[in-house]
C-alpha cells in the first residue's frame, strides 16, 4: 500500500526514497540496500538504532526506525519523515545563512551536541557526522534536529551489544568496531586520516567544524589553516578551536560541553567583559600603589581602590557563574559593595599604626563582618551578599569555623529579604551546607542538603541541571557520614544521568569521576577506582588554571589507589604529576598541602622510606589541626591515626599506641562508633596492642567493634579483612588455633583474589597463616 513518490538521495549507504500510504496519504522514508555493502550499513544501522532505543528509550532527536526487511529483495529501513529535510535544505528554505539569525544556528549546533553526546553516553559513535544527517522539524518554538544515518556508526565497546542482547549485524569480525567505514573528507578528524582509531573525540571534531560552518555561513568551506581570521566573535573561536584541534587530547571531552558553552555565550561574554574591567581597575590600582608606595598618607586611598577592584571581580565573577542576578542588581550591589570597601571598611584603621605588611586578607574580612550589617541595615540583599562574600573569603583561607556564621546570616538576611525557597536564598543554603559539612557537622549538613533538594525539585524538577549538581555534594555528605557504598552508587547513577542529560560540563564530569574514584577507593574496589580515576585525567588534560586542582587530585586518588595495588613507581609517576601542579598553585602553607602530604606520606611509608613517611605525615596532621583544631573534626584524627600507622612501622610502639588512642577518641566523637574510619582505627589499635603483648587490652578493644557496623561495609572490603586478620592473631596468641587458622585463611584468599598472589599484604598474610598450622 506504499507508493514511491521521490528519490530524497543516493549514494553509498544505498537509495533513499520518500513514500506515501495509497490510502492514508501518511508520508514514510524507505532507505533500499542495492548492494551487499549497503545491506551490512542498514544493518549496522538497526543494531545501533536498538542500542540507542534499549537504552536511552524513545527521544524525539534520534530518527525513528518503523520497520526493516533484510530477509529478502528488495532490503529496506522504513522510517519516520521530516519534512524540514537536512540541515543544508532547511537553511536554502529559510533564504539562506543571511535569514537565520546566528543565535539560531548555535541553538541548533547545541541541539546536534547534546544528541550526539546522549549516543556517546551509552557507548555509540555516529562516524559521520555533516549537515546532510542532520534533519530539522519545524516546531512553534524553533526548529528542532533529529540525527539520523547511523550507518556508518559504531560502538565503543563491543560488549554493549551482548549486554543488551542485541545480535551484532552489520559488524564482522573483520571490521573493528570503531574503524572508519565512509565519511565526508572535511568533517573527518586528522588523526583518523592518519590511520589512527575512530573514538568519541572524532565525533566531536565533526561538531566543531559544523559549528564553524555555521557561524561564518558556508557550509562548503573546510576549517583550513587561518580559519580565526574568518570568526570575529572571541569566545566563538574559543569554542571552535576546542571542539575541533587537531590533537584530540586537546579537543572537548565531552559534546555536552560544547552545548553548555554555546547556551551560556552572553553570561560568558558578559563575565569576560566584567572580569577585564575588573582585572583593569585592579591593575591600575597596584600601579599607583607602586608609585605612591613611599608616600604613606595615600595608602587608604590606594588600598580602598586595590580591594573596590577586587570586589568588583569576586561580585560580578559569582554572578556570571551563578547566573542568578540580573545585571542591573549586580551593578548596583557592586557600587555599593565598592562604597562600603572604600568609606566604611578602612575607617579606623591608622597608617602611622598599621604598614602594608600588616593589613592582611584576614583583618579586611574580619572588619568587613563586623560593620556590613551596621552600615546596610536597610539593604538586606546587599548585607546578604558580603556575609555570603565573607565566608568565601574564609573558606578559600581554611578559616570555616569562622565562615559558619557568616553563612548563617547572610541565609537569614537573604530569607528576610527574598523568601526561604527563592533562588537567591537556595544560593547560600547550598554554601552553608557544604561548609557545614567541612566542619564535620555531616547530620547537620544533610540535613540542610535534604531541603535544598526539595526546594529545587519542587522549582526545576528532578533532572534539572541544578538538581544534578547537587547530588554530588549529597553524595559526599552520604560518604561522611560513613555510607561509602550508598555514595559510591549515587555518583554512578548521576554519571549515567549527567552524560543522557547533557546537563554537565567536562569539569563538572571530571570532577564526579574523580570524586567516585576516591569512594571507589575507600570501598576498597582498588582496580575499579583506578580505571574512574584515569577517565577523570584523561577528561582533565585540557584543563587550565585553577581547574588544574581538580586534575591534580585525580592524579592524588589514582597513586593511592596505585599504592594499596603495590605498583609502587606508577603511583610515584602520578604523584609527581600532581605536585608539579599543586606546588606551583599553592603556597606551602595552603590547607591543600595537608592532602597532597597524606599521599606522599604514605606513598613513602610503602617505598620503606619510613622516616621521610612520618614527616610528611606530621606535616599534614599540624596543616589540619590548625585548619580544624586539634579535636574538631575526622579529618584530624584519621591523619593522627595515620601518623600512628607510621609510628608502628618505624617500630615506636608507645607513641604509635598513644596516637591511635587519641584519634579514636576523637573519631568516635566525631563520626561515632559505628563509622568506618572509627572501626579501621579501633583495628590499627588493637594491632598495636597486640604487638606489645597486651592481648587482653587488643582483644577488649577489638571486642567493641559491632557486628552489625562491620556487616555494613562488603566482605571483601579492607576494613572488614584487616579486623578478620587481627583477630585471627589474637586467637592464635590465645591458643584458639583453629578458629586462627580459619580467620587467617579467609584473610589469604581475600588479599591473594583482590590484591594478586606477590602483593605484600599477600605475603604477610601467607606468612601469618602459616603460623597457624
Amino acid at each position: 500500500s506504499w507508493k514511491l513518490v521521490e528519490r530524497l538521495g543516493s549514494g553509498g549507504h544505498g537509495e533513499v526514497w520518500l513514500a506515501r500510504h495509497e490510502k492514508t496519504q501518511e508520508p514514510r522514508v524507505y532507505k533500499f540496500a542495492v548492494d551487499g555493502a549497503v545491506l551490512t550499513s542498514l544493518k549496522r544501522e538497526i543494531t545501533l538504532y536498538r542500542v540507542l532505543h534499549d537504552s536511552l528509550g524513545e527521544r524525539p532527536d534520534f530518527v525513528h526506525l518503523f520497520d526493516w526487511n533484510l530477509h529478502e529483495q528488495p532490503y529496506y529501513l522504513e522510517s519516520v519523515y521530516v519534512a524540514g529535510g537536512s540541515l543544508e535544505a532547511w537553511l536554502q528554505a529559510q533564504g539562506g545563512f543571511e535569514h537565520v539569525p546566528l543565535s539560531q544556528r548555535l541553538e541548533l549546533i547545541a541541539q546536534i551536541a547534546e544528541t550526539v553526546a546522549a549516543a556517546h553516553s551509552v557507548g555509540v559513535l555516529h562516524k559521520d557526522l555533516k549537515p546532510a544527517n542532520v534533519l530539522i522539524v519545524p516546531q512553534a518554538d524553533g526548529p528542532r534536529i533529529k540525527l539520523c544515518d547511523f550507518g556508518s556508526g559504531g560502538v565503543i565497546q563491543a560488549d554493549k551489544l551482548e549486554q543488551l542482547g542485541i545480535t551484532r549485524m552489520g559488524f564482522t569480525r573483520t571490521l573493528a568496531l570503531g574503524e572508519l567505514t565512509s565519511g565526508t573528507p572535511i568533517y573527518i578528524a586528522p588523526e583518523v586520516l592518519a590511520g589512527q582509531p575512530l573514538t568519541v573525540q572524532a565525533d566531536i571534531y565533526a561538531l566543531g567544524v559544523m559549528l564553524y560552518q555555521l557561524v561564518i555561513g558556508d557550509l562548503r568551506i573546510p576549517l583550513a589553516p587561518g580559519w580565526e581570521h574568518n570568526v570575529t566573535d572571541e569566545l566563538l573561536r574559543e569554542d571552535i578551536a576546542a571542539a575541533a584541534d587537531g590533537n584530540p587530547q586537546r579537543r572537548l571531552a565531552d559534546a555536552a560541553a560544547l552545548a553548555q558553552r554555546l547556551r551560556t555565550l552572553e553570561e560568558r561574554r558578559s563575565h569576560r567583559t566584567a572580569e577585564r574591567a575588573a582585572q583593569a581597575q585592579v591593575e591600575a590600582a597596584l600601579r599607583t600603589a607602586e608609585r605612591l608606595q613611599t608616600r604613606r598618607r595615600w595608602m587608604l586611598g590606594v588600598m580602598g581602590l586595590l580591594v573596590a577592584g577586587l570586589a568588583a571581580i569576586t561580585v560580578l565573577y559569582v554572578d556570571a557563574r551563578r547566573a542568578r542576578i540580573k545585571a542591573e542588581r549586580a551593578e548596583a550591589t557592586t557600587a555599593a559593595v565598592s562604597q562600603f570597601l572604600n568609606q566604611d571598611l578602612f575607617k579606623g584603621i591608622s597608617t602611622e599604626a598599621t604598614g602594608t605588611q600588616d593589613l592582611t586578607v584576614k583583618t579586611l574580612l574580619d572588619r568587613a563582618a563586623k560593620e556590613v550589617d551596621t552600615r546596610f541595615v536597610d539593604q538586606l540583599d546587599v548585607a546578604a551578599r558580603i556575609h555570603l562574600a565573607v565566608a568565601d573569603g574564609y573558606g578559600s583561607l581554611g578559616f570555616f569555623l569562622l565562615a559558619q556564621p557568616q553563612l548563617e546570616r547572610a541565609l537569614a538576611l537573604s530569607e528576610q529579604r527574598y523568601g526561604r525557597h527563592a533562588r537567591e536564598t537556595l544560593d547560600v543554603l547550598e554554601s552553608l551546607a557544604a561548609n557545614t559539612d567541612m566542619l564535620d557537622r555531616h547530620a547537620e549538613s544533610s540535613e540542610l542538603y535534604a531541603e535544598l533538594e526539595r526546594a529545587l525539585v519542587e522549582r526545576e524538577g528532578p533532572q534539572s541541571t541544578r538538581v544534578l549538581a547537587l547530588r554530588p555534594a549529597i553524595a559526599w555528605a552520604n560518604f561522611n557520614a560513613g555510607n561509602f557504598q550508598q555514595a559510591a552508587g549515587e555518583l554512578q547513577t548521576l554519571l549515567k544521568d549527567a552524560n543522557t542529560s547533557g546537563a554537565f560540563n567536562a569539569d563538572q564530569l571530571a570532577d564526579v569521576r574523580s570524586r567516585l574514584s576516591s569512594f571507589l577507593f575507600w570501598l576498597g574496589e582498588y582496580h575499579e577506582s583506578e580505571q574512574m580515576a584515569r577517565t577523570a585525567i584523561a577528561h582533565q588534560s585540557t584543563f587550565t588554571g585553577t581547574e588544574l586542582m581538580n586534575a591534580a587530585v585525580s592524579r592524588m586518588i589514582l597513586s593511592g589507589s596505585l599504592v594499596e595495588l603495590g605498583r609502587l613507581d606508577e603511583a610515584d609517576a602520578e604523584l609527581s604529576a600532581a605536585m608539579d601542579i599543586v606546588n606551583k598553585q599553592v603556597n606551602p602553607d595552603d590547607p591543600f598541602m595537608g592532602t597532597a602530604f597524606t599521599y606522599l606520606g604514605r606513598l613513602r611509608l610503602a617505598q620503606g622510606r619510613t622516616a621521610e613517611g612520618t614527616t610528611m605525615l606530621e606535616r599534614s596532621l599540624a596543616i589540619r589541626q590548625k585548619l580544624f583544631g586539634a579535636d574538631g573534626s575526622s579529618l584530624v584524627s584519621w591523619t593522627r591515626h595515620l601518623v600512628g600507622e607510621a609510628y608502628a612501622q618505624a617500630g615506636k610502639l608507645p607513641e604509635a599506641a598513644q596516637a591511635l588512642r587519641e584519634a579514636l577518641a576523637v573519631n568516635e566523637k566525631t563520626d561515632g562508633p559505628a563509622h568506618p574510619f572509627s572501626i579501621k582505627i579501633r583495628v590499627t589499635y588493637a594491632d598495636v596492642l597486640r604487638e606489645t603483648g597486651d592481648t587482653a587490652k587488643a582483644a577488649a578493644t577489638l571486642a567493641t567493634i559491632e557486628p552489625k557496623a562491620l556487616a555494613t561495609l562488603p566482605p571483601a572490603h579492607p576494613f572488614r579483612t584487616e579486623y578478620l586478620r587481627v583477630q585471627g592473631l589474637l586467637w592464635l596468641k590465645q591458643g584458639q588455633s583453629e578458629k586462627a587458622r580459619a580467620a587467617l585463611s579467609q584473610v589469604l584468599q581475600t588479599y591473594e583474589e583482590c590484591l594478586g598472589p606477590q602483593h605484600w599484604r599477600t605475603q604477610r598474610a601467607r606468612k601469618e597463616r602459616s603460623l597457624a598450622t
